[in-house]
């Protein structure tokens, strides 16, 4: 029996379903992979696709975005542990990775210890560098790092109540950063497979050359808002090292004055600054 039966891959889908979404999928269970797709599209009285008819070889959940990324991932997961998954991967509807990578991704995980998580390398996929790809395919295979974005991360069912789910009240931004560091906290090593390559596409191409350049992204006042409001809050984990927080908030200085000087809607993009250094803070993750 192909050991991709036991491999379960977790994709939310929060927007239209596209065709490369229906390709993606569909290749992915041509190649054996158990699919578990999360609809967490809210229910606003639009008229939505049927995911079921689209994708009937594929697990369905209903989450109707509550808790949004975090959300969508937590109910997959329970998805894949409740059909028997043995390794899951956590994918974005926006990223690609074939079938070949994924078995790569598995067979890293199978030889390393223990409550390990293993990623992919990501490409931003508005700004791909061919050359960049060439050289990363010349790299070592595993190399330790702190943190991985949660499209791709790999990791071993059994391992989900040592891991803990993510945090829903964050929602959408550092999740992916206070998941890894709390992980690493309870004991958990985290690898990049430098062999295998994500595809994924961060928001829009941001307008402003100067922004693109820096590695900005154009997104929506809302998302502003949840970004400073969760930096305040994961600036106060324990689990996050002092010179990512350093780090995080420096760049948190310097993002609102771009957003204010280079994003079309600034009036919006204002009010979502100050409401994300005013509001109340997330509640505590009580898993910590």
């Amino acid at each position: 029996m192909s050991t991709c039966l036991h491999h379960g891959v977790v994709i939310p889908i929060f927007g239209p379903i596209t065709e490369q979404l229906q390709q993606h999928v569909a290749a992915l269970l041509e190649a054996d992979f158990t699919v578990i797709l999360v609809d967490n599209r809210p229910v606003d009285g639009r008229p939505v696709s049927s995911a079921e008819a689209l994708f009937p070889r594929a697990h369905m959940v209903s989450n109707l975005n509550r808790g949004l990324v975090a959300g969508g991932f937590n109910r997959g997961v329970e998805q894949a542990l409740m059909i028997g998954t043995q390794v899951v991967t956590l994918l974005d509807q926006d990223s690609r990775i074939c079938p070949g990578d994924l078995r790569q991704l598995a067979g890293s995980l199978a030889n390393c210890p223990v409550q390990s998580l293993v990623g992919p390398v990501v490409i931003d996929q508005w700004r791909t560098n061919p050359q960049q790809e060439d050289n990363q395919a010349k790299q070592p295979g595993l190399q330790p790092t702190r943190m991985l974005i949660s499209s791709g991360t790999t990791f071993r069912a059994n391992e989900w109540p040592m891991l803990g789910t993510m945090h829903e009240p964050l929602e959408i931004d550092y999740v992916d950063h206070y998941w890894c560091y709390r992980a690493i906290q309870r004991g958990f090593r985290i690898f990049h497979d430098k062999r295998v390559t994500l595809y994924q596409a961060f928001g829009q191409r941001h307008p402003n050359q100067l922004c693109h350049c820096i590695g900005m992204q154009l997104y929506e006042p809302q998302r502003h808002y949840t970004s400073v409001r969760n930096l305040r809050w994961l600036a106060l984990q324990k689990c996050v090292p002092a010179d990512v927080k350093a780090k995080e908030l420096l760049r948190m200085v310097l993002k609102p004055l771009l957003w204010l000087l280079f994003e079309p809607r600034r009036r919006a993009n204002l009010r979502a600054i100050v409401h994300g250094l005013v509001d109340p803070l997330p509640v505590a993750d009580l898993q910590q």
